[in-house]
């Protein structure tokens, strides 16, 4: 299968205001968001994304991950530190099978880090660090054969 190369890059602007719901029903192999003013909540359309790398670091995202990012086939990389995202962290992240690196790091979630998250089979890093995270890591998680930079 390959991989489309169309991709959206604004980065490093002030954009602000509210994220598009169509923006994820666009052909993209990569969305990089981050470093803006953008301050709606991340749109359920997420999951519809054809994107293997989304960064939307830095910038005021409020609200929760939504659950629809499990159906997201392709991703490989999801960068959402930075933001004001809060809740719990969705246990659909864990449908992820072929993500490498998952940062939720920086924001406000709550909580357990859900078991579901040992089905981040290929993950190398995976930071959620610098939020308020309750109970015990989950052994699963710690056993996963490709994680190398585990932060918390």
């Amino acid at each position: 299968m390959a991989l489309n190369s169309d991709y959206i890059n604004l980065r490093y602007n002030n954009f602000e205001g509210k994220l598009s719901e169509e923006q994820f029903y666009k052909e993209m192999d990569a969305i990089f968001l981050n470093n803006n003013r953008f301050s709606s909540t991340i749109p359920e359309s997420m999951g519809n994304s054809s994107a293997s790398v989304v960064v939307l670091a830095n910038n005021n995202f409020k609200g929760c991950i939504p659950s629809s990012v499990g159906r997201m086939a392709n991703l490989r990389e999801i960068v959402l530190l930075n933001n004001d995202l809060v809740g719990c962290m969705p246990p659909e992240i864990g449908k992820l099978q072929n993500v490498t690196v998952f940062s939720g790091a920086g924001n406000k979630f709550s909580g357990i880090l859900p078991k579901g998250f040992s089905g981040l089979e290929k993950v190398v890093e995976l930071d959620v660090s610098g939020i308020v995270l309750t109970g015990f890591v989950p052994e699963e998680i710690c056993r996963l054969q490709n994680l190398k930079n585990f932060r918390f």
